[in-house]
């Protein structure tokens, strides 16, 4: 799932985020797109598709980890007291992946609910 979200652009649209799930139990909110706290910020308007696109991310949005995450990524919380309800921009992407081999793999993802926001929602790339 980390690769489909930093190789796929993603649309504006009202959409519950999904969250990674480890095969130790550990899961985590994963996002990036405009309005998100990645890189690239950007976006750019295709007129052939009337679509917004961009990729890939270089850095991603963590979010409401399920426990505290490992001191490289805790050093980007927004609220290091209260890690599990804490988000983390602008994790570099090999430190998620450092994470979540950390935590044994990716075995599944769990729609969020959304929170009154602004999500964004998957599309293919041709």
């Amino acid at each position: 799932m980390l690769e489909d979200i930093i190789n796929k652009s993603y649309t504006v649209r009202q959409h519950p985020a999904s969250r990674i799930i480890c095969k130790d139990g550990f899961s985590i909110s994963v996002q990036a797109g405009p309005c998100i706290y990645c890189t690239p910020r950007f976006f750019t308007y295709t007129l052939e598709k009337s679509e917004m696109e961009i990729l890939p991310y270089t850095t991603v949005e963590l979010g409401f980890p399920s426990e505290k995450p490992t001191e490289d990524i805790m050093k980007y919380a927004e609220d290091p007291e209260s890690p599990t309800e804490s988000v983390y921009g602008y994790v570099p992407v090999d430190l998620v992946r450092k994470l979540i081999k950390y935590h044994g793999g990716e075995v599944g993802e769990q729609e969020n609910t959304p929170i009154n926001r602004l999500d964004f929602i998957l599309f293919e790339m041709p």
